[in-house]
Parts: C-alpha cells; sequence; structure tokens
C-alpha cells in the first residue's frame, strides 16, 4: 500500500505539480479504480479532417439521416478522394434513398480502390446491381462475396432470388437450403423456397 500510494503521489505531482495531502490516502483505492477505468482522452477527434467528416457521416447514418449523411461524405470524399470506405457508406445512403446508379458508381469506386478490401463493397454493389436489373453482375458478385465468406446468409439470400429470376430454380432452391441450415427461422427464405418448389 506504502509503495502504491508512492506511484500516486508521484503520478498527481507530474501530471498536475501539485503533491496531494497526506487525507488523499483515503480516496487512493477508489482514484487508483477511477485512473484504470476512466483513462483520460488524449484526443477525441480524428486528426484527419476527411475522417472526421466520416464519423459525422456515420453517426448521422446510424440515426438514419441519409440526406445529411452523403453531404457528410460529400466533403469526406472532397477531403480525401481516395477514401474507399467513404464511398461505400455513401453508397448505403444512396441505395436507400433509392439512387441506385449513384450507389452502383460509388461501389465500383470504392472496389477500385481496395479491389482485395472489404468484402461489403461487393455486397454492396450486387443489391445495387439487382435493383439496375444487372443481373449477370449481381451474381458475380454474390458468387465473390460467398467464396470470401461461406456464411454468409444476405449474399445466399440475394443470389437465391437471382438465379429464381433467371429460371435457375434448382440453384435457388440450394441457396435457400444453406439460408435454411444458417438461421432456420428465417422467413422470408421459406416463402421463396415454397415458390420454387412449385415451378417445374
Amino acid at each position: 500500500m506504502r509503495t502504491a500510494l508512492k506511484w500516486y503521489v508521484l503520478f498527481i505531482t507530474v501530471h498536475t505539480g501539485i503533491a496531494p495531502l497526506k487525507a488523499d490516502e483515503m480516496l487512493l483505492p477508489a482514484l487508483i479504480a477511477l485512473i484504470l477505468i476512466c483513462p483520460p482522452a488524449l484526443s477525441a477527434e480524428p486528426a484527419n479532417p476527411a475522417e472526421r467528416a466520416y464519423n459525422r457521416a456515420q453517426a448521422r447514418f446510424d440515426k438514419s439521416e441519409f440526406v445529411i449523411a452523403v453531404h457528410e461524405l460529400n466533403r469526406a470524399i472532397k477531403l480525401g478522394p481516395r477514401y474507399a470506405r467513404a464511398y461505400y457508406l455513401r453508397a448505403r445512403c444512396e441505395h436507400t434513398l433509392g439512387a441506385y446508379q449513384r450507389a452502383y458508381e460509388d461501389c465500383n469506386k470504392a472496389i477500385s480502390l481496395e479491389p482485395n478490401g472489404n468484402t461489403l463493397y461487393y455486397f454492396q454493389r450486387a443489391m445495387a446491381s439487382m435493383r439496375l436489373h444487372k443481373i449477370d453482375e449481381a451474381l458475380k458478385d454474390c458468387d465473390l462475396v460467398i467464396k470470401r465468406e461461406p456464411n454468409y446468409i444476405g449474399a445466399y439470400l440475394i443470389r437465391a432470388d437471382l438465379r429464381y429470376r433467371k429460371g435457375q430454380y434448382s440453384g435457388a432452391i440450394l441457396d435457400c437450403d444453406k439460408v435454411r441450415k444458417l438461421n432456420p427461422n428465417n422467413e422470408e427464405v421459406k416463402k421463396l423456397r415454397q415458390r420454387l418448389m412449385k415451378m417445374p
């Protein structure tokens, strides 16, 4: 306890320039716990302006304020034109707002900047491609996502839908079965599989 107190006195003196009173000994355990649990923040905001704009956009996105998020992402991209995550998040916002072509283009940009980066870039592009009736492109991206992450339920769901649209019913059923195995309570895939089983 005495050794801990000496270190505490040294810590307080170095960081504040004031030696603590002996009465502070009674507060030692609580103060040590406070320092361990709540270390002082060195910087609440990242130094990079583009990242600050991105973080503001992410906060808006989390609140479903997609239009404001897009404005912040425009700023982030202007400040950091090679910021792949910013293009990806903007694509998600644009997709939600129904701007599928812009979402598709932003996904392309994110992928061009980080071709071996986040698998979600390809998944987001697959969703945009599906909305734009680029079925073969969407299928290709779903295949890639599943190759990288074999248990990615969303990719199987979209690929099942795409295969259904192309008349590839047996392949769609296989994708439905995979989703049912990963998530037995998924009602969406149950309905799709029931429709597929009625196909000739």
